[in-house]
């Protein structure tokens, strides 16, 4: 039950695949691969590349590299064939997901590949196959791909218009600058069964490649060994100097350098086909953003003093101009296009000092790509500098998509900033989310339309902001907001330190906000705290500082009788020989439920307990000196 073997060889060893029946009916086929390096006596085990008896047949296997592709015909939905493109990086012992080449009405068939050398494992792939799906006829069509498969070309159409063009095939020469290719399929004299062979050329001319190299270090000049270089969707590791080489398209690109420790580096770059670019890269420690605890106070209990805080800001003010609602979408042509809101300087001022964690945007499809973008510093024709970048892999589709920058952006209100995203759209389809107005000119609509950036209003007419919004957040008061509830580095607080007149003197875990101080003593003492994540550690919270004189303790309290105890409806305090000026009865939260003043000279009062208090309270007595708290009973 094994059929439609294909074979290649490259570098002395022998490839095959062929079909092998895995189900019960005739056309339950699996692709198998298999591979021998040392012409032909041993064999490595037999490995299903498909795996989904989806009828994968009259499949074509090419090996260029470290890289083995099969284009196979294969029977997706039970209904008509698409072609399928199989692709393994290192010689078949690992297969990536499929790609899927066609999604038309007919059956599409018998695939044929060529492949193209970009670079080294970088390669121009192009598929003939056979389409019944636009004419009364099967005929053979291409689709190709300059850039190793990210982009694909919309179908050229390769046979004639009458008759079949049956079992294409495709073969070429390469060189620098274009593609000759050569294309045979066979042709039956129309209503008979006599067949002709015929056949094609075509050159596709594509701009040479640029060849980009460079060097990367830290502030010590030292090399960065590993450092992953993105120029778009091409890539590369430095080596252990420092040094890498990258082979791209001529084209404009976003450059990024990432590595373990060090801040990502980010450029935009054009460059030309044949032309050679050089790139010293100096890496920034990583240095996280931590935010402070917030609302740092303090209880007396007897001798001891309990701290409490709250949690770093979590929460943030957005940034946006739309109403928040999904109501159209923009998309089509141009195949890339950009979409961003922008804040001048003037609309910044609220802002100033706060920190962008993370953008939002809306999508209505996620057939795609699309990547995450900030800019600082630009004009009302222009974007400014790239500041962050990233390709948003799981696109949400018609729901909102959260992003999260890999460093909090402190705003600076003196220059511009922009929020927003660019879209690689090679299928024509529409997925930028927009409000229903009423547009906001210049600031909720600006889209790099080709190579320009416009206001959507000003240059379409079109009555629409962009679903997009930022989260800025303060390091000294969260603001309430319900869609976006997480800063980077406040999630990821570990502990936080705690100092008593300046000295550092414990460390308590994450979800602990309080701390007591057994013993405090005499004297003027000061706390503050902060948050702690790994080596780094926040700015300061607020300091409380308190007086703690010779009567300010335990013997104090024995000054101060209460009762009865436990309470019911009412309860007498007199206070001896301590100066009281404010009563307190509090919750066990520290929620104040009742406050009486003390007038000058009294030793005691009366308070009147509400009917609906049962259990422990707090009763805390406030004087110049003075801060106590005792626990009450109440039933």
């Amino acid at each position: 039950d094994s059929r439609w073997c294909n074979i290649d060889v490259e570098d002395g060893s022998v490839y095959v695949t062929y079909n092998k029946q895995t189900g019960d009916e005739y056309d339950h086929l699996d692709i198998f691969f298999t591979k021998s390096d040392d012409g032909g006596d041993n064999w490595t085990s037999a490995a299903n590349i498909t795996n989904n008896q989806d009828y994968n047949a009259r499949f074509s296997t090419k090996v260029m590299d470290d890289m083995v592709y099969v284009a196979s015909s294969s029977n997706i939905d039970g209904i008509q064939s698409d072609i399928r493109l199989y692709r393994s990086d290192d010689l078949g012992e690992t297969w990536l997901e499929p790609l899927q080449i066609t999604d038309n009405a007919g059956n599409n068939a018998r695939p044929d590949l060529w492949l193209g050398q970009n670079a080294e494992n970088d390669h121009r792939i192009y598929i003939i196959y056979g389409d019944g799906s636009f004419t009364g006829y099967e005929n053979a069509y291409l689709k190709y791909s300059l850039d190793h498969g990210e982009n694909w070309s919309d179908k050229l159409q390769i046979s004639q218009d009458t008759e079949d063009g049956n079992w294409p095939q495709i073969g070429g020469t390469a060189s620098s600058s274009a593609d000759e290719l050569y294309f045979v399929w066979n042709r039956a004299f129309e209503g008979s069964f006599d067949y002709e062979v015929w056949g094609r050329s075509g050159l596709n001319e594509f701009t040479a490649l640029a060849e980009i190299t460079g060097n990367v270090t830290n502030q010590s000049d030292e090399p960065v060994e590993g450092a992953l270089v993105s120029v778009g969707t091409y890539t590369a590791n430095t080596n252990a100097t420092g040094d890498f080489a990258l082979d791209v398209p001529g084209g404009t690109y976003s450059m990024s350098v990432e590595a373990e420790g060090y801040d990502t580096y980010y450029e935009e770059i054009t460059v030309e086909g044949g032309e050679n670019y050089n790139y010293d890269i100096q890496l920034s420690p990583f240095e996280p953003v931590m935010f402070p605890p917030l609302n740092l106070d303090f209880t007396f209990y007897g001798s001891d003093v309990e701290l409490d805080w709250d949690a770093p800001a979590t929460e943030g003010a957005e940034m946006r101009y739309d109403d928040g609602a999904n109501s159209d979408e923009v998309g089509g042509e141009p195949e890339h296009f950009e979409a961003a809101i922008r804040f001048t300087t003037a609309d910044l001022q609220a802002y100033e000092g706060q920190y962008l964690t993370e953008l939002n945007f809306f999508n209505t499809d996620k057939n795609c790509q699309v990547f995450a973008r900030v800019w600082t510093g630009g004009n009302q024709n222009y974007a400014g500098e790239l500041v962050f970048e990233q390709e948003v892999t799981d696109l949400n589709e018609n729901a909102w998509n959260r992003v999260e920058l890999d460093q909090p952006l402190l705003i600076d209100a003196s220059e511009e900033l922009w929020i927003g995203y660019k879209v690689l759209n090679p299928e024509g389809i529409y997925p930028a989310g927009t409000d229903n107005g009423p547009a906001i000119p210049y600031k909720g609509d600006m889209i790099l339309y080709y190579s320009d950036w416009v206001s959507m209003s000003d240059y379409f007419g079109w009555d629409i902001n962009w679903n997009i919004y930022g989260l800025a957040v303060s390091t000294e008061s969260p603001v309430r907001n319900e869609l976006s509830k997480v800063s980077p580095r406040a999630v990821n607080v570990d502990g936080y330190n705690i100092y008593k007149n300046e000295e550092y003197i414990d460390n308590v875990p994450s979800l602990q906000t309080s701390y007591t101080y057994e013993g405090i003593g005499m004297g003027t003492h000061t706390f503050h705290v902060t948050s702690t994540y790994e080596e780094w550690e926040s700015n300061p919270s607020n300091t409380v500082e308190m007086v703690v004189t010779a009567n300010n303790n335990e013997e104090l309290l024995k000054d101060i009788e209460v009762g009865p105890i436990p309470a019911s409806d009412k309860l007498t305090i007199s206070f001896k020989d301590a100066d009281v000026e404010i009563v307190r009865l509090l919750d066990i939260s520290g929620k104040t439920i009742l406050k009486k003043n003390v007038d000058s000279g009294d030793k005691s009062l009366e308070l009147n307990l509400p009917k609906a208090l049962n259990g422990v309270y707090l009763l805390s007595f406030e004087g110049e000196n003075i801060s106590l708290t005792r626990k009450l009973v109440v039933r």
